[in-house]
């Protein structure tokens, strides 16, 4: 059975990087967001990158930083840059001002 689990996962995130090259961004979300619920870090990240580039959501910066922040948590290195990245762009927006 935790092999099934497995297989699905690996299915899930295939199908929707495949619906994410189609710009299906609605079955992107769809599939990923039960996933990054239950704690799958690749999901995670790939819903972080959804919020933060707009795709298939309303661009959202605080919700993508939650959603990069719980997978950096998981040990992501992906997320953990990307986390990073954003954090350092939003000292440089509050210097500049």
């Amino acid at each position: 059975m935790l092999f099934r689990s497995v297989f699905a996962l690996a299915g899930d995130l295939e199908d929707a990087k495949a619906a994410d090259d189609r710009g299906d961004y609605e079955t992107v979300l769809k599939l990923l967001r039960p996933l990054a619920e239950q704690g799958d870090a690749k999901a995670q990240f790939n819903l972080g990158v959804s919020y933060s580039k707009g795709k298939g959501v309303p661009q959202d910066d605080k919700e993508a930083v939650k959603w990069f922040r719980k997978a950096a948590a998981l040990g992501d290195h992906a997320s953990q840059n990307a986390l990073g990245e954003m954090l350092l762009e939003a000292r440089r927006k509050d210097s500049a001002e």
